[in-house]
C-alpha cells in the first residue's frame, strides 16, 4: 500500500509541473516566463553581437572605414564610376538617395562611399548594398527597377540576337554574383545586358567625374581653384564636352596703388 501511494503522488506531481497546483491545471505562469526568459536572452544576444560589430568596423583595418574618433580618423571616402548599359545605351544615371546610407549617389553616375553604419563598412561595402539602397535589382539572370527601363532577363533579345546579364568590373568581366562585388576607389563598374557573345562594353560615362567627384556634393564648388601662372578648362554656355582656354592674368600685378606721400616739395 505505502508503495502504491508513492507512486500515485509522483505521477500526480509530474501533471502538474512538479508543483503544488491543482489537478490538470496548466501552469501558464511558468510558461509565460521561460518564453520571456528566452526572447531577452536572444535579444542581448542581438544587440551585444551588433555593438561588437560596430566597435571591430570603427577600428577596423579593413577599408573603408567608419570613423575613430580615439584615433582622430575619419571615415573613408570613396568614389567609384558605374553605369547600366543595356542592349545598346546606358541608362540615365540613379537619383540622388544621399539620405538613405553611407554607400549612395548624387545622381552623377558615382557610387559615394562614406560608411557611416557597420552596414556600410569594410567587406560590406558591396555592390550589393549600393544597389539595394538606390532600389535596384541586379542577379546573375536579371536586372530590375532601374529607373526608365524595362526588365531584363537572361534570353530576352537584344535586337535580333540572345541577351544576358554580364558585369564587368574595370574592363574585367566578373563571374558570380554581383551583390558581392567588393567596392574599390576611383574603379569602374558596368552592369550589362547584351548580346551572350560580347565580352567588352564601353566604359561608364561618368568615368571623368572621378576627377572632380565631389562635384555634386552639398556646398561643393565645382570650379577647380589654380595657381597663378597655371591655366584650367570651362566649359562654354549651351555646349557640350567643348572646351575653353582661361587665359592667366599676367603674373603678380599688384592692384593696390602705392601709398601716396603726406607732402611733396618742389625744388627751386
Amino acid at each position: 500500500m505505502g508503495k502504491a501511494s508513492s507512486n500515485k503522488k509522483v505521477a500526480r506531481a509530474a501533471t502538474t509541473g512538479g508543483g503544488r497546483t491543482a489537478r490538470g491545471r496548466t501552469p501558464w505562469a511558468w510558461y509565460t516566463a521561460l518564453t520571456l526568459a528566452v526572447v531577452l536572452g536572444v535579444a542581448g544576444v542581438v544587440f551585444s553581437r551588433h555593438q561588437r560589430e560596430t566597435e571591430l568596423a570603427a577600428g577596423t583595418t579593413v577599408p573603408p572605414r567608419l570613423a575613430n574618433p580615439a584615433k582622430n580618423q575619419s571615415f573613408d571616402h570613396w568614389h567609384e564610376a558605374y553605369g547600366f548599359y543595356l542592349c545598346d545605351h546606358f541608362a540615365a544615371n540613379l537619383p540622388d538617395d544621399s539620405i538613405k546610407g553611407g554607400i549612395h549617389t548624387h545622381a552623377d553616375g558615382l557610387i559615394h562611399v562614406e560608411p557611416q553604419t557597420v552596414d556600410d563598412a569594410g567587406a560590406k561595402a558591396t555592390l550589393g548594398r549600393f544597389l539595394k539602397l538606390a532600389g535596384v535589382s541586379v542577379s546573375e539572370t536579371e536586372i530590375a527597377k532601374v529607373p526608365g527601363e524595362k526588365t531584363y532577363k537572361n534570353g530576352d533579345k537584344c535586337g535580333d540576337k540572345t541577351g544576358e546579364v554580364k558585369v564587368f568590373v574595370d574592363g574585367k568581366l566578373y563571374s558570380g554574383d554581383p551583390n558581392k562585388i567588393r567596392l574599390t576607389d576611383q574603379g569602374k563598374v558596368v552592369i550589362a545586358f547584351v548580346d551572350k557573345d560580347t565580352d567588352t562594353v564601353p566604359d561608364p560615362p561618368s568615368i571623368s567625374a572621378l576627377t572632380n567627384p565631389n562635384a555634386n556634393e552639398p556646398g561643393a564648388t565645382t570650379t577647380p581653384t589654380t595657381a597663378v601662372g597655371e591655366t584650367t578648362t570651362t566649359t562654354a554656355p549651351g555646349t557640350t564636352g567643348s572646351s575653353l582656354p582661361i587665359t592667366p592674368a599676367t603674373t603678380a600685378t599688384p592692384t593696390t596703388a602705392p601709398p601716396a606721400t603726406t607732402s611733396t616739395t618742389a625744388k627751386k
